[in-house]
């Protein structure tokens, strides 16, 4: 499948489409799945109604997922939805039941759940809420079943980089500390605050590893650096979660960010390889 938006891409670019020229944006992709022979195509609009978006995105985009659904049914390919893992945000962007009856899956981004300026560290994506962590994976897809859809549908997102912080103080380590900034970048993906897999691992080796059971999160401190991020023990939480729960099951993003060159002696692409050990046999072979 291939993936349109991201975010990078401006709401108001998928407003503007969805409400004026939707014939155009459907059958543009029809051609393309078929002369590239992808399988189908993921929305990921971040998000409806937000980030320069407008208050009739909710009943646009509830009009265009029927009508590319139809559409694609005629050249059989697939409709995948990525959707926002707050509540506050999904409620007035998604239809649940448009979602549940016309896609064959919705990814939920549940990571990253800060919103604006960051003042303290933050867990990439705890799968239970603390005091310190009020959504997590599992509020997430709490509040999303709550609104009728379809969970065997509902695919958990899970990031394969890390989230890197500078300390305003290294008397101050546990989640939720001051920050002065952002991690430096890595030396191959060069952007402040994120690490991948294959960056982190020679650089985690010198840290001292702080595991909490509570939220089911990992993360490592040295002096100023404070560094969070996915193990194979936190993702087979995740994983896990899916199958107990009769979820559809993950997702994992992005690909390139993952250890794809088993840089960390765990294998390549050591995300994908948890994932498929849960998914297929239930058990954790990584």
């Amino acid at each position: 499948m291939i993936l349109l938006g991201g975010i990078y891409e401006s709401s108001a670019t998928f407003s503007t489409a969805v409400a004026s020229y939707p014939d155009t944006l459907i059958n543009n992709i029809a051609l393309f799945l078929t002369r590239h022979n992808f399988d189908g195509i993921d929305i990921d609009w971040r998000y409806p109604a937000n980030r320069g978006g407008q208050s009739s995105d909710k009943v646009n985009f509830q009009k265009f997922i029927i009508r590319l659904r139809a559409r694609l049914n005629m050249i059989n390919k697939l409709l995948a939805v990525s959707v926002s893992p707050r509540n506050a945000v999904f409620s007035n962007a998604y239809d649940s039941t448009t979602l549940s009856l016309y896609a064959d899956m919705i990814n939920v981004y549940a990571f990253n759940f800060t919103d604006g300026v960051e003042i303290w560290t933050n867990n990439v994506a705890p799968m239970y809420s603390d005091n310190t962590s009020p959504i997590s994976v599992n509020s997430s897809i709490v509040d999303w079943i709550a609104t009728k859809v379809r969970k065997d549908k509902l695919n958990i997102v899970v990031a394969t980089y890390a989230r890197t912080y500078t300390l305003a103080r290294a008397t101050r380590t546990t989640v939720a500390s001051p920050i002065s900034g952002p991690g430096p970048a890595g030396s191959n993906t060069q952007k402040a605050g994120y690490l991948a897999q294959y960056e982190l691992c020679p650089q985690k080796t010198n840290y001292v590893t702080v595991a909490d059971d509570s939220t089911k999160t990992v993360y490592y401190t040295k002096d100023l650096s404070w560094i969070s991020s996915e193990t194979s023990d936190t993702l087979a939480e995740k994983y896990s979660y899916a199958v107990i729960n009769g979820l559809g099951g993950v997702a994992i993003y992005t690909l390139d960010w993952d250890d794809w060159n088993n840089d960390c002696g765990m294998g390549e692409f050591p995300s994908v390889a948890v994932a498929q050990d849960y998914l297929y046999s239930g058990t954790n072979d990584a």
